[in-house]
């Protein structure tokens, strides 16, 4: 008896585990299918995630994440999976260029920074390795003459000037003379494009403003007070735009009794909520920014209520914090969007298989263009590689402890 049930227990253990493993093979074609049979692209991202720039790179690095998986759950470019490798660099140049090797390593198709010295870094080796880089923030060298370096919104230089042209144009009285206008911050991208800028707005219109002080400070400088000193008599200035940068020399201009009117890019709104908890309201009330999306709460905005639906899905417990942290996470949404629309541009002219660093590149120069739910429009071509058309002004009111669009699309203004 007992050899029987011996017997009888080990053919239905075998009997069990056969059905377990039809079970699984029935789900893998049932379920699983759709995904094995995706071409995977992979999607590089080498940028600070725990250094000074990182409270709002951190949330981007959400934004791609969700943005891709939103994508791949939706079938939206058919065929195809999009995968994220992400690198952390500490915003320390020294690891640009293993960041780079590493997402290499794993089979990136483009990369993605958000960071101007890293793309500095990354431009020839872009070319020599033929992957595409994709940026939120290029000097003029990075994107002229043109080469692998692609800029999702419009320069540093254009952006800053077209906000500067709103400004003079809708809001200085002029019956109190010609502006004084300055520019402070670190020695990066951001900065020297903000001043090459100002310069050129100058020299095309000087009965609009005069050339006040361009002022650049060593990387990572936390006291002002010769940059204080130097601009106490401007009229407008565009203050440091990287988070401790920006709060810091705010608050020791207006302890030295600086009276100028502050405007910004869309570098310093993207930290908004850091300011905000540094700073508070009302030391930013006024403050006009020129953006590549109105803000969370601009009405009608449909790349505002997906990016909510999108972290409701994914992000649901952090929701809150990152909304009121700035516009990191809505920014790969308005912005960065365009790269996978690329992507998908490429998959429909070469095939899922074709895809890759080449094809997405010529894709790109053969002359691309998308123009995202909201109106934001992003083209590349043969020797555009900026891609912004047109920019929002928002502007902060604290009373409403909001960034409030106070402008319709402009087209950027570069001289």
């Amino acid at each position: 008896m007992t050899k029987m049930w011996f017997k009888f227990g080990r053919f239905s253990l075998v009997l069990v585990i056969l059905i377990a493993m039809m079970g699984v093979a029935l789900a893998g074609a049932c379920g699983g299918k759709k995904e094995e049979t995706r071409v995977t692209v992979t999607i590089g991202h080498v940028t600070d995630q725990s250094g000074p720039a990182s409270s709002a790179v951190k949330p981007m690095t959400y934004g791609l994440q969700d943005l891709a998986a939103y994508y791949n759950e939706n079938d939206l470019i058919p065929g195809v999976y999009l995968k994220v490798i992400d690198y952390d660099t500490q915003y320390d140049p020294s690891k640009d260029m293993t960041g780079w090797e590493f997402v290499k390593s794993k089979g990136a198709e483009v990369v993605v920074s958000e960071l101007p010295s890293t793309i500095s870094a990354l431009k020839a080796t872009a070319a020599r390795d033929k992957i595409p880089v994709f940026s939120y923030s290029s000097q003029q060298a990075d994107v002229d003459p043109p080469g692998w370096v692609f800029n999702f919104i419009t320069s540093y230089g254009a952006c800053i000037e077209t906000c500067l042209d709103w400004y003079l144009n809708t809001q200085w009285d002029y019956s109190q003379g010609k502006p004084k206008v300055g520019v402070v911050g670190w020695n990066d991208g951001s900065v020297l494009g903000y001043i090459d800028g100002v310069q050129k707005y100058a020299a095309a219109h000087p009965d609009k403003m005069v050339l006040g002080p361009m002022l650049t400070a060593p990387l990572g400088v936390m006291t002002w007070s010769s940059e204080v000193a130097q601009t106490l008599d401007c009229d407008i200035v565009v203050p440091p735009p990287t988070s401790v940068s920006t709060s810091t020399f705010m608050r020791e201009f207006r302890a030295a009794g600086g009276t100028a009117k502050f405007i910004w890019s869309d570098s310093h709104s993207a930290f908004l909520g850091f300011l905000v908890s540094d700073l508070g309201w009302a030391a930013l009330d006024g403050i006009p920014g020129a953006d590549s999306y109105p803000w969370w709460n601009g009405q009608g905005s449909q790349v505002a209520a997906l990016a909510k639906e999108l972290l409701g899905t994914y992000r649901s417990g952090e929701a809150a914090s990152i909304i009121a942290g700035g516009a990191g996470y809505l920014s790969v949404i308005a912005n960065g969007d365009a790269m996978i629309q690329l992507i998908k541009a490429t998959a429909e002219r070469v095939g899922n298989e074709n895809i890759s660093g080449q094809t997405i590149y010529e894709t790109a120069t053969a002359g691309f263009s998308y123009t995202n739910p909201d109106g934001f429009k992003v083209s590349w071509n043969a020797t555009k590689r900026v891609g912004g058309d047109n920019v929002i002004i928002n502007r902060i009111d604290a009373a409403k402890k909001d960034f409030l669009p106070v402008s319709d699309w402009l087209p950027v203004v570069s001289l």
